[in-house]
């Protein structure tokens, strides 16, 4: 009787122990619609993922050891930092130059064993090198401008002294790409996922197709400046002024995962174009002012600066051209199209006509015609591709993700979330007042009422 007890106690904890590993590998949230859909996403994209948890320990514990050996950064005079970042940025514009050259040749089909070839490929190798020894100090530098510029603005989640929260910590990568998901039936973010750099043009379009037919998206791998992890990530090849903007732009979405707006980030397609354009009009300020301060740079004139030309966007399926705008007044006094000035026939115009696409492929998705909505997608990179505009792939991905940027004469949304935020911050006194306003909204009509429209 008794070893039966124990025979049955064995069993029992046998059981359990499955019972808790099934519960740990397949959690309960693992059997819902979207926790399936996570599962699955992850093993599709498993082997082609970039570790991010495992970078950002590396990453960490680096910055720990080099402020433990190292003080140069903050002990070093403005001379020798100035000619850190010389050599720094002089260097990114040599690696740049090199893999141009590199790639120029292997279009050529030059052979591996070529020694112009060779010769580049080392002198890229060490053109790196010394641009890694650099990296830490120039991080370092630029980190500290940044926020500096920040608490003279007083913009932070947490200041109290020499303490500030969240600091400003980044690093100088070779970014990963993304694997951008967007809903199959509507223009609108999904889910992004940080994927290797390395991956070549088939196993990027074996990975996209993969993903879309697993799991009934459209996906798209893209290329990145700026990611916003902690520490954020920031491209090590782009110029001085360009960084320090991207910097500032990626330590504003840090700031905004604090509050309501960038915890709306992806729910729906206007608060995540808030999002992003609220941080391109973030870092420009921020970066022009570092500029200023610290390089004695002119303050440059802003977007938001100056206020927009009124136009009347013409409607899809007009006569006029693809995407083309009229001023108002144009028509005579009894507003007769024959007394019209004959306009010019305008030159083609990439925005214009992504801008165009984008409508059209939302009309018909709104209608549920997702064939037909590909199908004008599909013809309009052509059309781009006949003009010299070469897109590899254009499908609700690539306006997920593209047209969540409202900032700027080339965005590709057609509504006026720029327009707005951008006359917010000519009503608000400070880019503090801009940000303590901007951070508490969760969607457009928020941003509506705040204009009183």
């Amino acid at each position: 009787m008794t070893s039966f007890r124990i025979s049955r106690r064995y069993a029992l904890a046998v059981v359990l122990l499955l019972l808790a590993l099934f519960l740990g590998l397949f959690p309960a949230s693992d059997l819902t619609p979207d926790g399936y859909y996570r599962t699955r996403l992850g093993f599709l994209t498993g082997p082609d993922s970039f570790g991010l948890s495992w970078w950002t320990v590396r990453t960490v514990v680096g910055q720990l050891r080099y402020a433990l050996v190292s003080a140069f950064g903050s002990g070093a005079t403005p001379e020798q930092q100035q000619a850190v970042l010389q050599s720094f940025f002089a260097g990114a514009a040599d690696v740049n130059r090199l893999e141009t050259e590199i790639n120029n040749l292997a279009v050529r089909g030059v052979a591996a064993s070529d020694p112009r070839l060779l010769s580049l490929e080392q002198q890229l190798n060490d053109a790196r090198q010394k641009r890694a020894q650099e990296s830490l100090v120039v991080e370092q530098v630029i980190a500290h401008q940044v926020q500096d510029v920040l608490k003279q603005e007083n913009i932070s989640v947490f200041q109290m002294g020499n303490v500030f929260f969240p600091p400003v910590f980044f690093k100088l990568i070779d970014l990963p790409h993304v694997l951008v998901i967007s809903y199959v039936d509507r223009i609108q973010m999904r889910d992004q996922v940080a994927v290797r750099r390395s991956l070549t043009l088939g196993e990027t379009d074996d990975l996209e197709s993969a993903v879309d037919q697993a799991l009934n998206v459209r996906s798209l791998v893209v290329p990145i400046g700026g990611y916003s992890t902690y520490p954020t990530m920031v491209s090590s090849t782009g110029p001085r002024d360009w960084m320090i903007g991207t910097v500032s732009h990626e330590w504003c979405h840090v700031y905004l995962t604090f509050y309501p707006l960038g915890m709306s980030y992806g729910k729906t397609g206007d608060a995540t174009a808030m999002n992003e354009t609220v941080c391109s009009l973030f870092g420009d300020e921020v970066g022009a002012a570092v500029l200023e301060a610290y390089y004695g740079e002119a303050r440059k004139v802003l977007s938001w600066q100056t206020p927009p030309t009124p136009t009347v966007a013409v409607p899809p399926g007009s006569d006029a051209p693809a995407g083309a705008e009229s001023t108002p007044g144009a028509s005579s006094s009894d507003g007769s199209a024959s007394e019209r000035r004959p306009e010019a026939a305008q030159p083609f115009n990439p925005d214009r006509e992504l801008r165009r696409i984008y409508l059209a492929a939302e009309e018909r998705l709104k209608a549920g015609d997702i064939a037909g909505a590909e199908q004008v997608m599909e013809e309009g990179r052509q059309n781009l591709a006949a003009h010299g505009v070469y897109i590899r792939k254009l499908n609700q991905a690539f306006f997920a993700f593209y047209g969540s940027y409202a900032e700027g004469p080339g965005a590709i949304r057609p509504d006026t979330i720029g327009d707005d935020l951008r006359e917010l911050r000519r009503r608000s006194p400070t880019l503090r007042d801009f940000m303590l306003t901007v951070q508490n909204m969760t969607g457009y009509e928020d941003l509506r009422r705040a204009l009183g429209k």
